[in-house]
C-alpha cells in the first residue's frame, strides 16, 4: 500500500529497526517519502509506481520475492501473535505449524496488540494476495485465519471477503481440503454478518465437499 509502519519496512529489507529507521528518514529527506503520522510513511502514488518499475528492471526477481516473501511472513507471525492475545481459548489446530517461529512474543499487553492490529490492518489484508502471488501458498492460506477473530470484533468482516477467497484458492494448491472447507465456512459467517443469507447458504454448501475430501 501507499502506507506502511517501520517495522514493516525493516521486515522487507532484511535488516533491525535502528537501520531500516536510517535508510527511511534518509528517503524522507531527499522527499521521496512523507511522514504519515506517528511510526507511519507514505509514498506519493507517482513515487510508488516509479519505485516499483526501478524494482522491476534493476532487482532480480528473486530478490523481490524474498523481500515480499520477508514481509508477508512478518505479517502472518505478528498476526498470529495479536490473535493469540484477542481470542487466547480458540484451540490449537494443525495447520499453526505453518506459522514460523517468531520469537518471544512481541506484544506486552492486549492493547498493544490492538494498537498494532489497528495500524497494520490495512496492509495485512493485501498481505494474503500478496503471499499468494508470490507463491506462498501457506501463508496466504493461513494468514486470514489468525485475522478474522480481530476483523470480527471490530465490525469489520467485509474486508476479509476477499483475503478469505484467496485463502480457499491457497489451501487447495496446497492439497488441504479442510483448510479450504474452514476458510469457506468463515467466508459464509462473513457473508451471513452482512446480511447476504443466499450467498451464506450457499458458501456452507460450497465448503461440504472440501470437508468430505478431508
Amino acid at each position: 500500500g501507499e502506507r506502511f509502519s517501520l517495522p514493516a519496512a525493516a521486515a522487507v529489507l532484511g535488516v533491525d529497526e535502528f537501520d531500516a529507521d536510517s535508510a527511511v528518514e534518509h528517503l524522507v529527506e531527499v522527499s521521496l517519502l512523507e511522514a504519515a503520522g506517528s511510526d507511519r510513511f507514505a509514498f506519493h502514488p507517482l513515487i510508488q509506481e516509479l519505485a516499483r518499475e526501478h524494482a522491476r528492471v534493476d532487482d532480480a526477481p528473486d530478490e523481490i520475492t524474498r523481500a515480499l516473501g520477508r514481509w508477508t511472513t512478518w505479517c502472518l507471525v505478528m498476526a498470529a501473535a495479536a490473535d493469540h492475545l484477542f481470542n487466547p481459548n480458540r484451540p490449537k489446530v494443525a495447520w499453526e505449524s505453518w506459522i514460523p517461529d517468531g520469537g518471544p512474543p512481541p506484544f506486552d499487553s492486549l492493547a498493544e496488540a490492538a494498537d498494532w492490529f489497528d495500524r497494520e490492518s490495512a496492509g495485512l489484508v493485501e498481505a494474503v494476495t500478496a503471499a499468494f502471488a508470490n507463491g506462498d501458498h501457506a501463508t496466504a492460506a493461513s494468514l486470514p485465519l489468525v485475522l478474522l477473530h480481530g476483523f470480527r470484533i471490530r465490525g469489520r468482516v467485509e474486508e476479509l471477503e476477499e483475503p478469505l477467497r484467496v485463502a480457499v484458492a491457497a489451501a487447495v494448491e496446497l492439497g488441504e481440503p479442510e483448510v479450504a472447507g474452514v476458510q469457506l465456512n468463515n467466508l459464509a459467517i462473513v457473508h451471513g454478518a452482512l446480511g447476504r443469507f443466499d450467498e451464506a447458504i450457499a458458501t456452507f454448501a460450497e465448503a461440504v465437499p472440501h470437508y468430505e475430501q478431508a
